[in-house]
């Protein structure tokens, strides 16, 4: 009864209600149909209440919107990175590979991306392809030297037994040279054979004892003409068995194991042992020759500043490079009393 009368023609006013600033709404209708009686009703909301409830409305509207938001911002995310796993896969895939590593990608992926990866591999042809016809020329290629150094070693040699003394001197040079041109040819091309069957992902199961063993039974002539013995430490019956290739793994052990007979003197043993830690196979050499005073790290295959020339070649960085490619290292130091120790290890799963 306390409310404020609005005027007759008025369907909303303001006014003090109770000391507080009030809206009136105003809403009317006949009593009873064709009755020019009208009921009128009035309805207020003070300004403070609805200001109170406009700022909750408000409130929770943002709330929903910023909810709403964040949902889609993690859909979104989670579409995006369903959409692009098979690209990420790849770029991995990319980028743990080595520099020559031009294997095919082999994944299911989706039509979207499968273009990519069909380019993607015939690149990978190209270059696997440019990458062969290079080893054939290398193989060609040293062919040809060989045949003529073979020829010049093989004249000096008989030569060295006629010209006279102070001849002698000259002609065991040439034939020094001609015996490290010949080797350095030979290592040229294991050098492109080995980084082609990297390329082409050469791998099976071996025993690395019975590897070394059969390296040992091929280089004993050669030992035996140096008056070096050859020992195996590791019984044969123990296997250790590495996933790898055999062929380059067993071309680094004859590397490893040459060097050795090439520097130990006469009437001395190199002594042989494969063994194996939680997660890698290993082969030592042990020999008494002169030692390394060269850093493992710092191997770049060529020295040009030794003066002799049968101290330069390929094969400790051959080693290296065999090594890397199955996840080991080649580690060179001194034993005590003279000599040197190479380990050859190799990653095992």
């Amino acid at each position: 009864r306390d409310l404020p009368r609005p005027e007759a023609s008025v369907n909303a006013f303001g006014a003090l209600y109770r000391g507080e600033p009030t809206r009136f709404y105003v809403g009317s209708k006949p009593i009873f149909p064709g009755s020019t009686e009208r009921l009128r009703v009035v309805v207020g909301q003070t300004e403070t209440s609805y200001q109170t409830e406009s700022t909750t409305i408000a409130v929770w509207i943002a709330v929903a919107v910023l909810v709403a938001f964040t949902l889609l911002a993690l859909w979104a995310e989670f579409s995006l990175r369903h959409a692009l796993k098979p690209v990420i896969e790849i770029e991995n895939d990319l980028g743990s590979r080595a520099a020559d590593d031009f294997t095919p990608i082999i994944r299911q992926v989706p039509s979207e991306v499968a273009r990519l990866v069909q380019t993607l591999n015939r690149t990978f042809d190209k270059h696997r392809g440019l990458l062969e016809e290079n080893r054939a020329f290398i193989a060609q290629a040293t062919h040809q030297i060989k045949t003529p150094i073979a020829a010049i070693l093989t004249r000096a040699e008989l030569l060295e037994k006629e010209v006279e003394e102070r001849s002698r001197d000259s002609v065991k040079d040439l034939i020094v040279r001609a015996r490290y041109a010949s080797k350095l040819a030979t290592q040229v091309l294991l050098r492109a054979t080995i980084t082609y069957r990297e390329i082409v992902g050469v791998r099976e199961q071996f025993d690395l004892t019975t590897l070394v063993s059969s390296v040992l039974r091929t280089m004993d002539p050669s030992a035996e003409i140096k008056e070096v013995g050859l020992t195996l430490l590791s019984p044969e019956d123990t296997p250790v068995l590495l996933d790898g290739d055999r062929i380059a793994i067993r071309e680094a052990i004859t590397c490893l194991i040459d060097n050795a007979i090439e520097y130990t003197p006469a009437l001395s043993d190199i002594e042989i042992e494969v063994y194996e830690t939680d997660n890698e196979a290993c082969v030592s050499v042990m020999d008494r020759g002169p030692g390394f005073t060269i850093d493992i790290a710092q191997l770049s295959g060529f020295d040009t500043s030794k003066k002799d020339p049968s101290h330069v070649g390929l094969g400790l960085a051959i080693i290296e490079r065999v090594a890397k490619s199955h996840g080991g290292r080649l580690t060179i130091s001194s034993r005590e009393g003279g000599g040197s120790q190479c380990v050859l290890s190799f990653a095992v799963s």
